[in-house]
């Protein structure tokens, strides 16, 4: 059959429906528009939790298969973490010892708080008091004193800050034939013979057996003078040398540093760089040839010297930055401009030339003193007047002779040994003060503990003491204020807060101890609940100023946290049992939920939630997270709420996954079959009554899944009017999911959680807030049924 240029065989005929038979000869503008109204959704093999799913953007992925050393960096990184998970989860106890955590809460003085009425403190009672049924009284008595001794040791060491040891200290890394450092300076066992041999001492070059020394020893005053090697400068026009400047000296100009040792660091290499940029800055500043090896070059002290500042751009283990340096090196001057001799020394500013006239006043008044000499008069009247007159004026000239002399030695007494700093004189003005004066505008100058020719790294800021953070006091405590612990963290008060980090460690102070910081363990477990809470802290720089680590180590101190919530989350049940469901549940669910004629039910409530998420950038992100029911991009999650308040939630999926397919995908349902078989009531199997919303399309699956039921409102076939039972069923259902629509609000609380996934966020640590937090809502509010 052929139509519009398309074929379709015999077997296609009979295979398709007439609808896709037609389908296949539409042509033109009928095409297109099919095209436009098809939505594809992502493939079942696709979806899964968003751990499986790559966020990187297309160009982030071109980068990184580029740049192969930021591969291996990222290769490192997923086994340091891998080998932080499974250093938390190698436990040798695969269940929690509630009795221990028990035990700590009672040392602690936190067992008569108000907020140990939550649903998690309650289970923790239940079970903790069934285990105590299966110990002896021995070992109950030893798990009290031990909690009490170390609550004492938890509680001074959250008293003050200290550093960190790291693990790989206390480990012998180097093999077995390592030795430590205490072995190190033991000595050895020595056989008698050798012991003494090694114990004697060395004898001196000058008292050794078999060397004849000088009988007439020549003396010093024998010894010819030394000759004095000739030193000249090797810049072009410079005809200074040793001989005919006895008193300058002469600087070598640095040879290139040898290469660097494997193993050498980067302030060696940096180091290095600078001492090749100061040889070329010199070279090219003397007009000498850069690819001279040899060290043959010298500088005399006759020219002109300054600091100068030079960057240039390195790489340092693959990594590119630009490094400053300052430079001591010769000014950069002509061949004739420094060797021309000048007629006169500049006359400087307008400034100083001011001060030089003042000057020139000065030296005339002096040079203007009278001379005493005697004049024979011609009268004895003209005598008298021109001695009256001569003397007043020469006694006149002379005191301004002295006055401007006086004034001029003060000057020169206060330049020369004043020991402030001052600016430097102009030669015309020092040559009429009278004061010693270089001509050189900046002569050399010698730093004291280098080389004559030197260069130093310049870093961004000054220099400072550094100050560690284990050096200051901790900046809270524990007997902080309830309202300041609610304010930051959630918790009720402080009492829920420590009880639940110590049912977290299950009671194991090692755990509670441990730390990626200088911080106290209090102090680190209060940060990751401020800022899982998100309420007063949402910015990693922030946590840094406050704290003090920096945000590399403060995502570490996050990291941790949430796998040892994840540890004790995954050893608790995900579901509480049938007894302790009906021990703690309100009365009221008795009257619908209850045995009745033997038959009993074990009701959970199961809804979805959305969380928002960014615009990807890739086209399969784009396809697997966009909900059309959110009208956006967005992970779907389940939350489940049993009557007796205790709640939970499973793992984010993206959202373009349907309620009924999350519902079937999942796996909850398998879980749940696996939890019933276990929990067994009187010996029989009680099945779960699943309580969906009216969007489940759930009975077959849940059936196939060890048979479990379902309660949802009834469907409206067609334009069929409810019946007076169906009406009451939906009624009841709705009301009855009042509650666990509150648990829903409590499970998305968290501002990690509310501010949604964000770019740049991990996919693996958003995922372990999602769940974490629900799991910590048990022991922070109030059941919501």
């Amino acid at each position: 059959m052929d139509a519009a240029g398309y074929s379709v065989s015999e077997e296609d005929q009979r295979l398709m429906s007439l609808e896709e038979i037609l389908q296949q000869f539409l042509t033109g503008t009928e095409k297109t528009k099919s095209w436009g109204r098809v939505r594809s959704g992502s493939n079942p093999s696709q979806q899964g939790p968003i751990t499986k799913l790559d966020f990187s953007s297309p160009a982030k992925k071109a980068k990184m298969l580029k740049d192969e050393n930021k591969l291996k960096w990222l290769e490192i990184e997923d086994e340091d973490d891998q080998c932080r998970v499974a250093e938390l989860f190698s436990d040798t106890n695969p269940s929690p010892c509630y009795l221990q955590a028990k035990f700590m809460i009672d040392a602690a003085g936190l067992g008569n708080d108000d907020s140990m009425t939550k649903i998690g403190f309650k289970l923790l009672d239940k079970r903790a008091n069934k285990e105590v049924q299966s110990r002896s009284c021995d070992d109950i008595l030893k798990l009290r004193a031990q909690a009490t001794t170390d609550w004492n040791e938890l509680y001074l060491e959250s008293q003050q800050r200290s550093f960190r040891v790291s693990t790989n200290s206390k480990l012998n890394l180097t093999g077995t034939n390592s030795v430590s450092r205490e072995e190190s300076h033991t000595p050895s066992k020595r056989s008698p013979d050798t012991a003494l041999t090694n114990s004697e001492p060395k004898l001196r070059k000058r008292n050794r057996t078999g060397r004849i020394l000088p009988t007439n020893p020549t003396s010093s005053l024998d010894k010819k003078p030394r000759k004095q090697r000739h030193s000249h400068c090797s810049r072009e026009g410079c005809n200074v040398t040793n001989l005919t400047h006895k008193n300058t000296k002469f600087h070598r100009i640095p040879a290139l540093p040898k290469p660097l040792s494997p193993g050498a660091k980067r302030a060696r290499f940096i180091s290095r760089e600078g001492k090749i940029l100061l040889r070329k800055e010199i070279l090219d500043r003397c007009h000498f040839r850069r690819d001279v090896e040899e060290c043959n070059y010298r500088c005399c002290e006759e020219h002109e010297f300054e600091w100068v500042v030079k960057s240039v751009q390195l790489c340092w283990k693959g990594k590119k930055f630009t490094q400053s340096y300052d430079l001591y090196v010769p000014k950069g001057e002509g061949i004739k401009s420094t060797m021309c001799q000048q007629t006169r020394p500049s006359r400087g500013t307008a400034t100083d030339r001011m001060k030089r006239k003042h000057l020139e006043v000065m030296n005339e008044q002096i040079a203007k003193r009278p001379k005493i000499a005697y004049v024979k008069p011609s009268s004895k009247h003209q005598s008298k007047q021109n001695n009256g007159i001569a003397a007043v004026k020469s006694s006149a000239a002379a005191a301004h002779a002295d006055a401007a002399e006086s004034r001029k030695v003060v000057m020169q007494v206060v330049e020369q040994t004043s020991s402030g700093a001052h600016l430097k004189i102009n030669p015309s003005v020092a040559i009429e003060a009278g004061l010693p004066f270089d001509e050189r505008l900046s002569p050399p100058v010698q730093t004291p503990n280098k080389t004559f020719f030197n260069s130093s790294p310049k870093t961004s800021c000054a220099s400072s003491v550094k100050d560690y953070v284990a050096n200051k006091p901790p900046s809270l405590t524990p007997g902080t204020a309830d309202a300041e612990i609610k304010r930051r963290t959630g918790f009720p008060t402080e009492s829920a807060m420590l009880s639940y980090i110590l049912i977290v460690c299950g009671g194991d102070p090692e755990l509670i101890r441990k730390r990626n910081s200088s911080l106290t363990w209090y102090e680190e477990w209060l940060f990751h609940f401020e800022w899982k809470y998100g309420r007063t802290l949402t910015r990693w720089q922030d946590a840094t100023k406050n704290l003090g680590p920096s945000q590399w180590i403060l995502r570490n101190i996050v990291r941790q946290k949430l796998q040892l919530e994840r540890r004790m989350h995954s050893l608790w049940p995900k579901f509480v049992s049938y007894e302790e469901d009906c021990q703690l549940r309100k009365q009221k669910w008795e009257m619908k939920y209850g045995e009745r004629n033997g038959v009993k039910t074990r009701p959970i409530m199961w809804d979805m939630t959305g969380i928002k998420a960014y615009q990807f950038g890739a086209a399969e992100l784009q396809r697997d997270t966009y909900s059309k029911y959110y009208a956006g991009n967005c992970f779907k999650g389940g939350i489940f709420t049993q009557l007796c308040g205790w709640g939970g939630v499973h793992e984010l999926w993206g959202g373009n996954v349907s309620d009924s397919n999350y519902n079937e995908l999942a796996g909850y349902l398998d879980e749940q079959w696996e939890f019933q078989k276990v929990d067994l009531v009187d010996g029989h199997v009680v099945v779960f009554t699943n309580i969906y919303d009216k969007g489940y399309r759930a009975r077959a699956i849940c059936y196939r899944k060890g048979r479990q039921l379902v309660a949802q409102p009834v469907y409206a076939k067609s334009d069929e009017r409810f019946k007076g039972s169906d009406t009451i069923l939906s009624a009841s259902v709705a009301s009855d999911r009042g509650g666990n629509e509150r648990g829903v609000n409590i499970s998305k609380r968290a501002g990690v959680i509310k501010r949604g996934f964000k770019v740049g966020m991990d996919a693996q640590m958003f995922q372990d807030f999602w769940i974490t937090w629900a799991f910590q809502a048990n022991f922070m509010y109030d059941p919501v049924l």
